[in-house]
């Protein structure tokens, strides 16, 4: 088999899954924790387009959460605390019925599953939703944290897989 094509259907069905359990656990009544950035960075960063796909295709709503000092209680890349203070701010939520309607409208002529290619065509609408969700972020954010105003571009933009490291 064409080593591309077996690439590509293992994927598919990884997202697949991904996207039953995130079913799942909403069904359940359980909540869904994304970082659209896909790793902690000291500024906000741009965020992937991955969480405005989940919510869009479960109507779940979104909580933008600003998280201020966990690079003072986790130096660098470490998973344990050396202790100290976390600030966390919850803002509004993003409601489907509401805020997020527009984006509803958008999709809504097209469906799609997250994660593939029947949703490269909302790539526009997934991308400004995330922009919204990274707006409403910022806002909960201490200076420090927030979007640097001076950055030529989205932070993280160009570092590939070393941001997951």
């Amino acid at each position: 088999p064409d080593y591309l094509a077996s690439l590509e259907g293992r994927f598919s069905a990884m997202m697949a899954r991904v996207v039953e359990i995130n079913q799942e656990a909403l069904q359940m009544g359980l909540h869904l924790l994304i970082f659209p950035e896909g790793t902690r960075q000291l500024r906000l960063g741009r965020g992937h387009t991955g969480a405005a796909q989940i919510a869009l295709y479960t109507g779940a709503p979104v909580v933008p959460i600003g998280c201020n000092g966990s690079d003072r209680c986790y130096p660098k890349d470490s998973p344990l605390s050396r202790g100290g203070a976390i600030t966390y701010r919850v803002g509004a939520p993003l409601r489907p019925e509401a805020e997020l309607r527009p984006f509803r409208d958008a999709v809504a002529g097209r469906p799609f599953v997250p994660f593939t290619a029947s949703a490269e065509v909302h790539g526009a609408t997934f991308r400004a939703m995330t922009d919204l969700m990274m707006d409403r972020i910022n806002a909960l954010l201490d200076p420090p944290y927030q979007r640097d105003p001076e950055a030529s571009g989205p932070s993280g933009e160009g570092e590939g897989a070393k941001r997951f490291l």
